[in-house]
Formats: structure tokens, C-alpha cells, sequence
């Protein structure tokens, strides 16, 4: 075997293994979105793909008794999800105001892996929603509401099926009774070797090299 058809069959059997030891979402459906509503103007934006989203939106009455905002930036990679969203609504009396920032991703896995999950939640004042939640074949696996502030979990995703929701939303009626509603996420979703694969890799690479210099 000639060296360039050696060097051939060395890039391939290294891009095999640097494929066994990090897993890739393969994405199938993603719906982001960012929305602010004052009475009769509501503006918003939307994700067109699966590209890099960062987006910003914006409402308020005429007469400034009511304004809305939320943003949203997010990127989909191939071995981490990363994304952070606000939402803020203020409103006087007999004015109301709201606005959401919203991200829904559905990805597959062809087989197992592990991986470090890491969020903030900030709950400026009620009434708020924000939430991240990944649902798997298993069921739920990762949960974080307003009540847990921060999460940070590590743990193993099978293969198969799941879908990734994160949620930030405020609304005002114009009661006196609270504060300008508003909140916000920032979470990121990792894939990381397993140990075994790390293993795999490093014999793998060895080989190669001896190949190399023989």
C-alpha cells in the first residue's frame, strides 16, 4: 500500500472513532420564537432554522401605559446547545401588556452518551413562568422551574427520541398588587465522551501512529 492511500485509511479511521467517542444531535424539528403584546400591537420573531438565532422584540401603547419586551439568543451546535431568553411586561391600570420567549428542539441520539446540563433562572417578580425541561425515551430527565434557581446535573442519555423546552414568559393585568413582571433563562446542554470511548480513541490513535511509522 502506497503512503497516500495509507494516509487515506488513517484520516478515515480517525474520524470513526473521534465519532464513537462524541455523539452529534441530529436535530429534527426546532421552533424559537420571541413575542411582546400591548393591547392591539403584538410584534415577534421566529427562528427560520436551525441556524444561530438572536433576536429582540418590543411593544408599548401610544400613551406609554403599557410596554412589553423579550429576546432570545441561541445556537444549535453539533455536541452543545447553548440559550438565554428574557421577558419583561409593565402596565398601568386598565392597560395590560405581555411576552414570552420561547425555544422547542426535538433531536435524536443513535446511541448513548453522557452529558453536563447547566442553567439560571431569575424570577424578577410574579407573575412569571420560567422553566427548562428535556423529556427522553425514559421520560423526563432534566427539570428546572423558578423554584430551583440554578441547576447543574450530569448524567447519561440513552439512544433515541427528545425533546428540549425552555420557557421564560410575563404578563400584566395593571394590578397594583405587584411589581413589573419579568425573568429570564440561560441554560447550556453538553455531550461529552465516555469514558470507554476516551479509551477507544486513545488506542485507536496509537495504532494509527505505529501504522504511520512503519
Amino acid at each position: 500500500m502506497n503512503r497516500t492511500a495509507l494516509m487515506c485509511r488513517t484520516a478515515a479511521g480517525v474520524c470513526a472513532l473521534t465519532g464513537l467517542v462524541h455523539a452529534q444531535f441530529a436535530y429534527i424539528s426546532q421552533t424559537r420564537t420571541v413575542s411582546a403584546s400591548t393591547g392591539g400591537e403584538n410584534n415577534s420573531a421566529s427562528a427560520p432554522g436551525f441556524g444561530f438565532f438572536s433576536e429582540s422584540v418590543g411593544s408599548q401603547t401610544p400613551s406609554e401605559s403599557a410596554s412589553a419586551s423579550a429576546g432570545q439568543t441561541s445556537r444549535l451546535g453539533n455536541f452543545e446547545i447553548t440559550a438565554s431568553g428574557g421577558a419583561g411586561a409593565g402596565a398601568l391600570n386598565a392597560f395590560s401588556a405581555s411576552a414570552s420567549s420561547n425555544l422547542d428542539v426535538e433531536f435524536t441520539l443513535d446511541t448513548g452518551y453522557e452529558y453536563v446540563f447547566a442553567a439560571d433562572l431569575v424570577l424578577a417578580s410574579s407573575p412569571t413562568d420560567a422553566r427548562v425541561q428535556l423529556f427522553g425515551p425514559g421520560g423526563e430527565v432534566i427539570l428546572d422551574t423558578v423554584d430551583d434557581s440554578s441547576l447543574s446535573q450530569m448524567g447519561s442519555l440513552e439512544a433515541g427520541g427528545y425533546r428540549l423546552l425552555a420557557r421564560v414568559g410575563a404578563s400584566n393585568s395593571g394590578s397594583p398588587d405587584f411589581p413589573d413582571p419579568g425573568g429570564s433563562f440561560d441554560f447550556t446542554l453538553t455531550l461529552t465522551p465516555t469514558p470507554g470511548a476516551s479509551v477507544v480513541l486513545l488506542s485507536g490513535l496509537a495504532f494509527v501512529t505505529r501504522r504511520r511509522r512503519a
